[in-house]
């Protein structure tokens, strides 16, 4: 793989990434987040375990959901939930590793959170028992503007709350004692049409979906923000006869089904 050529602020990341701190990275969609931890992995000799919380944010990183890595079961998690793993292959592999890097870390929950350090403490000998995240490296990458964890019931978030402090990773105990390096990252890399795109994310990022227009870079007309996004988001298939359609989401099948 190519050396890449970074940017000061994703340089200084990677460099900490490198000499085994914690690390929160997070920034808006195109700072390139994607690109330093592609990077670390290049340049890292150290035993690394890529996961996320869902299969497609897995497949993105190139890597496992936590549930599967961790052998945790769906659900809320707790002491009296995680058994002890069973296949002493797995253990080892989880003992073998030296960072875990974790993407979509705003989806994950604060209960698995939690459990992802029980986990790593549960398999570790000696003194590493009684190390944050059994200590391993911990570099989460994510942004807490986008995907919220996935809270099913009221009662399950009361729970969550009155157990760890909230919903979210950082707000628990175990984030604190990790003592992470936040590197928030400012600017956008991404070039081309993208630019348009990314301003319309971003205003939404931070709440702000008035009514001012923007230009279409390729009519030039000045569009709306529900305008700009109904043209990238339109599903159009033609279809002839009536096939069986997989789809990654339920909006795609509503739409189709429609």
């Amino acid at each position: 793989m190519a050396k890449i050529k970074l940017a000061e602020e994703q340089q200084k990341a990677l460099n900490e990434m490198l000499l085994g701190h914690n690390i929160f990275l997070t920034g808006e969609a195109g700072t390139g987040k994607s690109t330093i931890v592609q990077e670390f992995k290049r340049l890292t000799s150290r035993q690394c375990v890529f996961l996320a919380p869902t299969g497609i944010a897995a497949v993105n990183i190139g890597g496992s959901t936590i549930h599967s890595f961790l052998r945790l079961t769906p659900g809320l998690l707790s002491e009296d939930s995680i058994e002890p793993i069973a296949s002493k292959k797995q253990r080892e592999l989880i003992r073998s590793v030296d960072v875990v890097v974790i993407d979509e870390i705003s989806m994950v929950r604060a209960d698995l959170f939690w459990a992802i350090d029980y986990r790593l403490r549960q398999v570790m000998r000696g003194t590493d028992r009684r190390r944050p995240f059994g200590g391993k490296q911990i570099i989460l990458v994510g942004d807490f503007y986008q995907l919220p964890p996935v809270v099913k019931s009221e009662e399950e978030e009361r729970t969550i709350v009155e157990t760890l402090g909230g919903i979210y990773a950082f707000q628990t105990q175990n984030w604190a004692k990790a003592d992470f390096r936040c590197f928030c990252l400012k600017t956008v890399h991404r070039q081309g049409n993208d630019n348009l795109f990314l301003s319309i994310l971003n205003h939404i990022r931070h709440g702000d979906i008035s009514q001012r227009d923007f230009q279409a870079p390729e009519s030039g007309e000045m569009l709306n923000v529900k305008e700009i996004l109904n043209r990238h988001t339109d599903i159009s298939i033609p279809l002839s006869v009536s096939p069986i359609c997989l789809c990654t989401t339920n909006r795609e099948a509503n739409i189709l089904n429609a």
